[in-house]
């Protein structure tokens, strides 16, 4: 089955920008900057003012699938400039015992959190 043409639009908050030179995503906001390699001959980005478009034409099943990553990853690329990311880890364990220390910068007992 192939579908014609399917759009996909993500924001770009106040002070984020893009650019794509037809290979590469910059994404520039005030946590920092981060490129990613974007390239497949069905598919296309286009920066505009505030919104980064993902388009594709012609798409069979794995090109839709692709589009959908693609606007995943971008959607995390900006809100990873915008407001950083946050890194938590669980440790749980039912019949084998682990040793775990934790190294770094404490307070009241809690490590403080790590932000990126």
């Amino acid at each position: 089955m192939l579908i014609e043409e399917l759009t996909h639009t993500v924001p770009l908050p106040e002070g984020v920008s893009a650019s794509y030179d037809g290979k590469t995503l910059v994404i520039d906001g005030p946590r920092g900057q981060l490129k990613r390699s974007f390239s497949h001959p069905q598919l296309g980005i286009q920066p505009s003012d505030g919104v980064v478009v993902v388009s594709g034409k012609k798409l069979r099943k794995r090109q839709k699938a692709l589009l959908g990553t693609w606007r995943a990853h971008l959607a995390n690329m900006v809100n990873g400039v915008a407001f950083g990311f946050r890194y938590q880890m669980k440790v749980v364990f039912a019949h084998f015992p682990m040793k775990i220390s934790v190294k770094g910068d404490y307070r009241h007992g809690r490590r403080t959190q790590d932000r990126v």
